[in-house]
């Protein structure tokens, strides 16, 4: 499983997320928002940094969501 944070210069909620998902011993890797992801989060009336999107082994997405969410970040970090 990999958890891609997509974030933006200067996002503390992102780092955090990040940091959190690496102490618990979990795949995630920190991109800056591309153009395209932007434009595609917008798309899904996300606003706010970071979205965060998990992809299985395969690659498919499985889930995703955006700011500091506590809640999903517990149930994934289990």
């Amino acid at each position: 499983m990999v958890f891609e944070i997509n974030y933006t210069e200067g996002c503390q909620k992102c780092k955090l997320t990040d940091r959190i998902f690496k102490s618990k011993g979990l795949n995630s890797k920190l991109q800056l928002f591309t153009p395209d992801k932007l434009a595609y989060a917008k798309s899904k009336g996300m606003r706010v940094s970071p979205l965060v999107q998990v992809f299985d082994d395969n690659g498919v997405l499985i889930d995703e969501w955006n700011d500091f969410n506590v809640d999903k970040i517990k149930y994934w970090g289990k």
